[in-house]
């Protein structure tokens, strides 16, 4: 999925060095099409990471996982862990019906926007199942929405598992709205501004050398 991609940044002619962004599940994408640049020679100084997560190696999140969980039966007791259970169990039930739905005469109805999101969804789990991320050298920049999808108790290092790929470290710039309202008036003027800041800094470090 990242090749053509990378060929097409390669085919335009800019020597760099490159800034790569991408939202959501399409950072992760960023993020591989930034190893295949470098390793065409191609500068990256950074990439743009637009409220998006990456999963862990399994030894890190068994590592944090028990830190999070003695965390929580502190603030809400030990049925926090049995009711977290219970709503995992749940969600993965539904989603598992979701996906089946379409060819299943006997359950609900999807529409062509929400059949076409579990689609989506579908192909991005099957391309991530086997991806294993390693470092970058570059910075990495995580945009990060104010409203959070994502769970606090799986976000074990503050950004959503990057600081572990990049090499030069990650910052993380907060931005008002959710997932998708970050891209929306007012919100997105905000986001604009963290992007030329961001930039800015990346000049700065660049000068500095």
């Amino acid at each position: 999925m990242a090749a053509p991609h990378a060929a097409a940044i390669k085919a335009g002619g800019f020597s760099g060095p490159w800034v790569i962004a991408g939202f959501s599940y399409g950072a992760i994408l960023a993020f591989e099409v930034a190893h295949q640049l470098q390793a065409a020679g191609v500068p990256v100084e950074a990439v743009f990471l637009f409220d998006s997560d990456i999963r862990w190696p399994h030894w890190e999140c068994f590592k944090h996982a028990p830190v999070g969980h003695a965390w929580n039966c502190v603030r809400f007791g030990f049925r926090s862990i049995w009711l977290k259970s219970v709503r995992a169990v749940r969600w993965q039930r539904t989603r598992w019906m979701a996906t089946r739905a379409p060819q299943s005469p006997a359950g609900p109805a999807l529409s062509e926007d929400e059949l076409a999101w579990e689609l989506y969804i579908r192909i991005w789990l099957n391309a991530l199942k086997h991806y294993q991320p390693r470092k970058l050298n570059a910075w990495g920049v995580l945009f990060r929405a104010g409203i959070s999808i994502y769970r606090k108790e799986t976000d074990y290092d503050g950004c959503l598992g990057w600081s572990a790929f990049f090499t030069r470290g990650v910052q993380v710039s907060e931005v008002p709205g959710d997932h998708e309202s970050m891209w929306k008036e007012p919100n997105v003027q905000a986001l604009g501004r963290a992007c030329a800041a961001a930039i800015a800094a990346l000049k700065k470090n660049r000068n500095a050398k």
